[in-house]
């Protein structure tokens, strides 16, 4: 992190600072997707599916947390100082809305399998998917790189038969 976001260092602009402190990007989707489902045997079913997907952004932040002392260097060992005294930690505690940093609309591909059992009047599932987006999520990739989305997804329910 630059030292100009920290006032009174008397580092010079363009000094990076390091900390150690967590720091997670929650991005909120609704995914579209469309597959194409193969099934295999009678009463204990298999199946496989794959196919594409569109998305749209519902929600997107970075959430950081922890208390860290400054440091010099990206090992940590070099605390900053100012008249001879490490600096008190810094609290990294916050939430950030970063919607506008990414792009409303990704699409990719996703496949998977689960099993399928007849009880009652439906069946029980379970499904496992993997999911990979192929569009670059950055609205500024100049600045914040290029990402792409992953994820995996697993799912239990109950398919109701209507008749």
């Amino acid at each position: 992190m630059p030292s100009e976001a920290f006032r009174g260092t008397g580092l010079p602009p363009g000094t990076d600072l390091y900390a150690r402190f967590k720091s997670e990007t929650i991005l909120n989707y609704l995914e579209i997707p469309l597959l194409a489902k193969l099934t295999f045997g009678t009463k204990l079913k298999y199946y496989a599916c794959f196919g594409p997907h569109i998305a749209f952004l519902l929600q997107a932040k970075t959430k950081t947390s922890g208390n860290s002392l400054l440091y010099l260097d990206p090992s940590g060992s070099t605390a900053l100082m100012q008249y001879g005294y490490v600096l008190p930690p810094v609290s990294f505690n916050n939430t950030v809305n970063i919607k506008e940093s990414i792009k409303t609309v990704n699409a990719g591909i996703q496949g998977g399998g689960g099993l399928q059992y007849p009880i009652g009047h439906g069946n029980i599932f379970f499904e496992g998917r993997a999911i990979i987006g192929l569009t670059n999520i950055q609205t500024h990739p100049q600045t914040d790189g290029e990402n792409k989305t992953g994820s995996l997804a697993a799912a239990v329910g109950y398919l109701l038969k209507l008749k």
